[in-house]
């Protein structure tokens, strides 16, 4: 088909589109917003319009143009008694035109895309998300036979193609599929809702019928008790202090993510309750540009935890060791807008975060994990076998089973971990600087 509509106007006919079903599907019979959004259509349609809109015998009459189409090569004469027929006149053709374009060249892939601006343009997906969208759609569509197919015409046993395709190798554990099948099921969803398919062809298939790659032993996945030990020692007594070994470390004493770290304001801090508050977290952001690539990195504050749960709002207790740290901090950096600032005055970043991290475990020889593991290590070490929900309310969780997916076995043989909630400090008494640290 010629393409007579040019790419922005469709684009923003689809956005339009999207923002009616979002009021109709929502329930939200707003007559004049609907009035709204279709006299929008149409002031975007006549705008673009290459062909004047004039009247002809004396005033009787008014004419315009169509352009020339497949089904006739020409341009067509339109002549109506006013105005305003002609107008509509025009809005008809274009609007067939771009739903005929747009239901004909609808691959999964065309609905991948259109589905992914929505969710980063409509709805409240976060900028991570909407990467991880990205990511799993490389690692598992990009290359498929699915891709390519006409969503009217994908059938359940399309999808079980595309999961035995995906799974025969072995080469994928059951949560990276499961969440490539997110995507699957948003894409058909998104459109049954939009009357483009009946019902989604995925909707009732189950993961269940195919093999995986097994997960590794998550037991071991996480700090021994002796290499945390070993590591604070060197942070504390062997390296400069600075933004990021500070923050290393006091990420060890309470039960805080990374974006929540970022985020610590000094306000957050009571020093007399020796408690610290956990009221908004820092992500990095990356703006989902008009081809679907990702832009630079930036770093958000969000007001918002992760989850967007009020249980992530949360005070912890601060030990005698995390006190240490803060007053350390305060020293280095006392009128800052976060707690922990680089040199520069801006606020920390994972990828360094981690990156020291990795650095530092390096120098001393011990096993590198991320930032997440260090709170799988705080839960761990924490539980005792009665104390689910309190450790829970710590982590910021809304539901005892995400915690009790944080519990690893970090029991080893000679060491004994005393069931007590909370990291509890205790120093052994030698001469500096060869002072041990434990936490018990």
């Amino acid at each position: 088909m010629r393409n007579i509509l040019s790419q922005s106007l469709i684009n923003e006919l689809d956005e339009l589109d999207q923002l009616t079903s979002s009021v109709l599907h929502g329930n939200l019979h707003y007559d004049e917003v609907l009035e709204q959004l279709n006299m929008t259509k149409r002031e975007k349609i006549l705008k673009q319009h290459p062909y004047a809109i004039y009247s002809t015998d004396n005033g009787t009459a008014w004419r315009t143009y169509l352009p020339a189409t497949e089904e006739h090569g020409y341009r067509k004469p339109v002549r109506r008694k006013n105005k305003e027929d002609v107008e509509s006149a025009v809005v008809k053709f274009y609007t067939e035109l771009w739903k005929s374009q747009r239901d004909e060249v609808l691959t999964f892939e065309k609905g991948y895309e259109t589905w992914l601006r929505y969710k980063n343009d409509s709805t409240s997906t976060k900028a991570k998300t909407i990467q991880e969208y990205i990511n799993d759609w490389k690692r598992f569509f990009a290359d498929s036979k699915l891709s390519k197919m006409p969503i009217r015409s994908i059938t359940p046993v399309d999808i079980d193609d595309f999961y035995l395709a995906v799974t025969k190798d072995l080469q994928y554990t059951k949560k990276a599929v499961s969440n490539a099948r997110g995507i699957l099921n948003g894409i058909m969803n998104y459109y049954v809702k939009r009357g483009i398919i009946p019902q989604n062809p995925a909707r009732d298939i189950s993961l269940r019928d195919y093999k995986f790659k097994p997960r590794n032993n998550q037991n071991t996945n996480v700090y021994p008790e002796e290499d945390v030990q070993k590591l604070l020692r060197y942070l504390k007594y062997s390296v400069e202090d600075d933004a990021y070994t500070l923050a290393i470390q006091l990420s060890f004493y309470l039960y805080i993510r990374i974006g929540e770290t970022k985020a610590l304001k000094w306000s957050d801090v009571d020093w007399k309750e020796q408690t610290i508050s956990l009221n908004r977290q820092i992500t990095a952001h990356r703006p989902l540009n008009s081809d679907l690539s990702l832009g630079s990195h930036t770093e958000v504050e969000y007001e918002q935890m992760k989850g967007n749960c009020s249980s992530g709002y949360r005070t912890e207790p601060l030990l005698p060791e995390a006190i240490r740290i803060l007053k350390k901090a305060q020293e280095i950096n006392p009128d800052g807008t976060y707690i922990f600032e680089g040199k520069n005055g801006r606020c920390l970043t994972t990828d360094t975060f981690n990156r020291r991290l990795r650095k530092y475990c390096d120098e001393i020889g011990i096993q590198y994990y991320s930032s997440h593991k260090i709170r799988a290590y705080n839960a761990s070490i924490s539980y005792d076998g009665t104390n689910l929900a309190e450790i829970q309310r710590l982590m910021g969780h809304s539901s005892s089973a995400t915690t009790f997916g944080y519990i690893r076995n970090v029991h080893h043989d000679k060491i004994k971990i005393s069931p007590r909630l909370g990291l509890q400090l205790s120093l052994i008494h030698i001469s500096e600087p060869t002072r041990l640290r434990c936490i018990s």
